[in-house]
C-alpha cells in the first residue's frame, strides 16, 4: 500500500511540471485528473493547449474551468479555435491583456455558468468575450450562475471594447445572471482627431434572450473629438455604444433585461475653422428586428447625443442624435407579450421606440414619455394607448389577459399595479379578463375611440381609454365608487376601495358604490360593509345585506370631515355570533 502511494505521489508530481511547461498540448482523455495550465485548473475530456499567455481549446469535448487559486484572478486568455465544446466557468476571473475569452469562427461553445464569473478585456478596445463572425455562443446556467463581461477603454481614438462583442450568434437562456458593460471610445487626438465610439454591451449577428435569465447590459460612451484650438477644425465626437445590438434579436419567456446605451462624445473646439460634429448617442436595443414574447420584462432606455463643438469665429458643430430607448429608424419591432418600458430622451426628436414599423399585439407596454414612431398597429389595425388600474394589490405580479374572448396573453404589471395595454379601436364595449396575482378579474368600458390625430405628440397621454378593475377580497365582487365628487375612490394594500372625504366636505353625507360580480358570484346573501376611520382610528361601521349577484349597489351615510375614509368591502355575512367570522368575498 505505501508503494503504491508513494508511485501516485510521483505521477501526480510529474504531471504537475508538465503542466507548467511552455507550449504543452494534453490530448482527450476520458476526464482525466485536473490539470493546471497557467492559472486555471482544466477538467475534462476536451483538447486543450496552454501555450504563452493562452488556453486554447480544439475539437469537440466537455470541460469544467476554475482558478487553480480560487479568487486569484488570470491575466491568462481563453480561446476556442474550433470543434463544438462545452465549457463550464466554476468561479473564474479573467484580467487579460487583449480578448479575456474568445469564441473564432466556425466554433461553437455552450458555457454554463457556475458560481461567480468575470471576463475583462485590457488593452485598448478589446471585447471581454468575444463571439467571431460564424461562431456560436449559447450561455445558461441551472443554479443561477453569473457571469460578469467588460470590455476595455479605446485608445486616443480608438473604439471601445464590447462586454460580450463580435458578429456571432449569442443565446443567453436558463438561470443565467449575465451583465455586459461596453468600455468608452478613446477622445480624438489634439487637431481634427475624431473620438472613437463606445463599445456596445452586448453586440453580434443574432442575440437570443430567454427562459428566466436577468440580462443588464450597458453601451459606453463615446470618445470627444479633438480640440482644434488655432488650427483646423475640431474633430467629431464618437458614437454611443448600444445595450443590445444586432441584426435580429429576441427577448422571451420570463427573462428580465436591462439596457441602456452610451453618450455620444462631444464635437472638438475650434477658434480658427469650424467645431466638430458631437456623436450619436446608443440606444438601450436597436437591431434589424426586435421581437418581445412571453412573460419577459424588458426595461431599455437611450441616451443624449454628445454636444457641437463651439468654434468662435467659425460655424459650432452639430449636436449628436438622441437615441430611442428601443429601435432607430430602420427597425422591424414587434412586441407580442412581456412588460416593456422604453424610455427615450427628453428632447423633440427622440422616442421611446422608434422603428420603420412598431406592431404590439400583446403585452404591456409603457412608454415613459409616450412617444413612438411610426404610431404602433397590431399589424392591421392602429392600436391606441388603455391604461388599467386598480391593481395595486398585484404589483409587480405576473399576469395573463385576454380582450373579448380572444386568446390568453402574458404581462406583468408595474410597480403601482398598472397595465399599459394597446388595443384597437372598437364600436361597442370592450372586456378584458384578468388574472393577476392568482385571482380572477372582469372589467367593462367604454368603447375604445378613434383619436384623430397623426402624431402622438398630440395625444398626452395618448389615452384611448381608462379601465378601473375594482377588486375587492378574493375577487368575487368587483367594488368601485359611484363616481360623487364629494369623495375620491382608490384601493389599499387588502385591495379594498376606501372613498377619501374632499376637502370643504362636511356633515351627513351619503356613500355610494357599484358593485360587479364576477364569474362565479356567491350563492344567497353578502353583506357590503362600510368603515370609517378618522386620522387612522375606526369610529363607526354601517353594512348593507343583499344578492350582490342582482343588486349593483350599495349605500351607507356618516357624519364626516374632510380626509375621513370609508372603506368598503364584501363578506358571505356579517354576525356576531361566536365561532363565526366573515369571509371577505
Amino acid at each position: 500500500m505505501k508503494i503504491k502511494k508513494k508511485l501516485l505521489s510521483i505521477l501526480m508530481t510529474a504531471a504537475l511540471v508538465l503542466s507548467l511547461l511552455p507550449g504543452l498540448t494534453l490530448p482527450a482523455t476520458a476526464w482525466a485528473a485536473p490539470v493546471i495550465c497557467g492559472g486555471f485548473e482544466v477538467t475534462g475530456d476536451s483538447n486543450y493547449s496552454f501555450s504563452g499567455n493562452t488556453l486554447t481549446f480544439s475539437g469537440d469535448g466537455t470541460c469544467v474551468v476554475k482558478l487553480a487559486s480560487k479568487w486569484l484572478a488570470t491575466t491568462n486568455q481563453i480561446v476556442v479555435s474550433s470543434g463544438t465544446v462545452n465549457i463550464t466557468l466554476s468561479d473564474v476571473i479573467v484580467n487579460a491583456s487583449g480578448c479575456a475569452f474568445t469564441v473564432a469562427s466556425g466554433a461553437t461553445v455552450n458555457l454554463t455558468l457556475s458560481g461567480t464569473n468575470a471576463l475583462i478585456g485590457c488593452g485598448s478596445g478589446y471585447d471581454g468575450l468575444q463571439v467571431e463572425s460564424g461562431a456560436t455562443l449559447t450561455i445558461t446556467s441551472s443554479t443561477g450562475g453569473s457571469l460578469t463581461a467588460t470590455g476595455s477603454d479605446g485608445g486616443a481614438g480608438g473604439d471601445g471594447g464590447a462586454g460580450i462583442g463580435g458578429d456571432g450568434d449569442i443565446s443567453i437562456s436558463g438561470s443565467a445572471h449575465v451583465e455586459a458593460t461596453g468600455s468608452s471610445g478613446g477622445d480624438g487626438g489634439v487637431g481634427d482627431g475624431s473620438g472613437g465610439d463606445g463599445g456596445a454591451g452586448i453586440a453580434g449577428n443574432t442575440i437570443s434572450i430567454s427562459g428566466s435569465a436577468y440580462v443588464k447590459a450597458t453601451g459606453g460612451n463615446g470618445g470627444a473629438g479633438g480640440n482644434a484650438g488655432y488650427g483646423g477644425s475640431g474633430g467629431d465626437g464618437g458614437d454611443g455604444g448600444v445595450g443590445i445590438d444586432s441584426n435580429s434579436i429576441s427577448i422571451s419567456g420570463s427573462a428580465q433585461v436591462r439596457a441602456a446605451g452610451g453618450f455620444g462624445g462631444g464635437g472638438g473646439i475650434s477658434y480658427i475653422s469650424d467645431g466638430g460634429d458631437g456623436g450619436d448617442a446608443g440606444a438601450g436595443i436597436d437591431g434589424d428586428t426586435i421581437n418581445i414574447s412571453g412573460s419577459a420584462q424588458v426595461t431599455a432606455t437611450g441616451s443624449y447625443g454628445g454636444t457641437g463643438g463651439s468654434a468662435p469665429f467659425g460655424v459650432d458643430g452639430t449636436g449628436g442624435n438622441d437615441a430611442a430607448g428601443i429601435g432607430s429608424s430602420g427597425s422591424s419591432i414587434t412586441i407580442s407579450g412581456g412588460f416593456v418600458t422604453a424610455t427615450g430622451t427628453d428632447t423633440d426628436t427622440s422616442y421611446d421606440i422608434s422603428g420603420s414599423s412598431v406592431t404590439i399585439t400583446g403585452g404591456s407596454v409603457y412608454l415613459s414619455r409616450n412617444k413612438v414612431n411610426p404610431l404602433p398597429t397590431d399589424g392591421s389595425d392602429r392600436v391606441y394607448l388603455v391604461y388599467v388600474t386598480g391593481l395595486a394589490y398585484a404589483a409587480s405580479a405576473a399576469t395573463s389577459y385576454s380582450i373579448n374572448g380572444g386568446s390568453a396573453l402574458s404581462t406583468n404589471t408595474v410597480s403601482s399595479g398598472i397595465l399599459y395595454l394597446w388595443l384597437p379601436a372598437t364600436e361597442s364595449s370592450t372586456e378584458i379578463l384578468l388574472n393577476a396575482g392568482g385571482k380572477e378579474y372582469k372589467a367593462a368600458g367604454d368603447k375604445i375611440s378613434y383619436v384623430n390625430a397623426t402624431d402622438m405628440f398630440a395625444l398626452n397621454p395618448p389615452l384611448a381609454a381608462k379601465f378601473v378593475l375594482t377588486p375587492c377580497g378574493n375577487g368575487t365582487y368587483f367594488v368601485k365608487s359611484d363616481g360623487d365628487s364629494a369623495y375620491t375612490g382608490s384601493y389599499n394594500d387588502e385591495s379594498f376601495l376606501t372613498l377619501t372625504v374632499d376637502s370643504g366636505v362636511t356633515g351627513f353625507k351619503y356613500f355610494g358604490v357599484d358593485i360587479t360580480v364576477a364569474e362565479t358570484g356567491h350563492s344567497g346573501t353578502e353583506t357590503c360593509v362600510f368603515v370609517q376611520t378618522r386620522n387612522g382610528v375606526q369610529i363607526a361601521i354601517n353594512a348593507t345585506t343583499a344578492d350582490f349577484d342582482t343588486v349593483g349597489t350599495a349605500t351607507a351615510g356618516f357624519n364626516v370631515k374632510p380626509g375621513d375614509v370609508i372603506e368598503v368591502y364584501i363578506v358571505d355575512s356579517l354576525t356576531n355570533g361566536s365561532g363565526t367570522s366573515p369571509t371577505v368575498l
